[in-house]
């Protein structure tokens, strides 16, 4: 198997550029690269290839959306940890499996291998992608600060949401929310159990609506929330302080409106509308020694 080490020099804070990776080296210059790259690779490809993927999930994202474009079975990735969430690794690493085939999620015409999210969470992002960008501010850092600063905003919107569950059963969830979350990996915001239920080898979409309630009650939950203590992953049922504010469903299709924007594996995304599918083991994710704890 070939091996071609793929760098994102804009990820996180330059971690990536300080491994020196032997064998072939591609360093991005920008968004959008590493897809356009990958592209390339597999067309001329004649065996297989493990791309090494040093960045965080917006990097994964371009790769892994290059492989499904190129509809090619020679393409494997590996993941060295090197973004601000570093979250799609969190889930892998704890899968404890040397290969997996992973889900991907579409999104229009787009694909996303953690989380779709929007609401609140969106705008925490905005400001962590902000804060970030200052010195000693760690990416799991920047996202707590970001909802510090959050909580001082808008709090709250109307949503839409259409969905498909697991037993093909079609429903609507049509009202206030604080925020709404379509999972395939467990993670987000650098280190946030959002989905604690969630596999990425099932098939499925979950999720997670919260719905409206006060700064004080967001507050007093969110310690829980972070350690995935919202949902109870054994009946996949939300526990009995979260079952009366916390909407949750696995499903097959979800149809997000009544939006401005999307975050797309921590990318944002201006968008009114947002159809979201699952392609079942779509990506092969190899977890050896280059597959490094985030």
């Amino acid at each position: 198997m070939k091996t071609v080490h793929i760098l994102n020099p804009a990820a996180g804070q330059g971690g990536a550029m300080k491994y020196k990776a032997s064998g072939s080296t591609y360093v991005t210059s920008g968004v959008g690269d590493a897809c356009r790259f990958v592209k390339k690779t597999l067309e001329d490809a004649c065996e297989d290839i493990n791309f090494i993927i040093y960045g965080g999930d917006g990097t994964i994202n371009e790769v892994v959306r290059a492989i499904i474009d190129s509809g090619s079975d020679r393409a494997y990735i590996s993941l060295v940890p090197t973004g601000t969430g570093n979250d799609f690794v969190r889930t892998v690493n704890e899968t404890g499996t040397e290969c997996i085939e992973a889900d991907v999620l579409t999104v229009d015409d787009g694909v996303s291998v953690n989380t779709v999210n929007t609401g609140f969470d969106l705008n925490v992002v905005l400001y962590a992608s902000q804060l970030k960008k200052k010195p000693l501010i760690s990416g799991s850092m920047a996202y707590i600060l970001g909802v510090a600063r959050a909580l001082a905003g808008s709090f709250g919107m109307h949503i839409r949401v259409e969905y498909t569950d697991e037993q093909g059963k079609d429903g609507v969830f049509d009202g206030e929310c604080l925020l709404t979350v379509a999972g395939n990996g467990n993670y987000y915001g650098g280190g946030f159990k959002v989905s604690p239920a969630a596999s990425i080898t099932d098939g499925l979409i979950d999720l997670m609506i919260v719905k409206k309630v006060s700064r004080f009650k967001f507050v007093s939950l969110v310690g829980k929330y972070k350690k995935g203590q919202h949902i109870d992953t054994q009946t996949g049922r939300p526990f009995k302080k979260f079952e009366d504010i916390i909407f949750y469903k696995k499903c097959r299709r979800v149809v997000i409106s009544g939006i401005n924007a999307l975050c797309c594996d921590g990318e944002i995304v201006n968008t009114d509308r947002a159809d979201i599918g699952v392609l079942p083991r779509a990506v092969r994710v190899l977890c050896n020694k280059d597959c490094l704890k985030a």
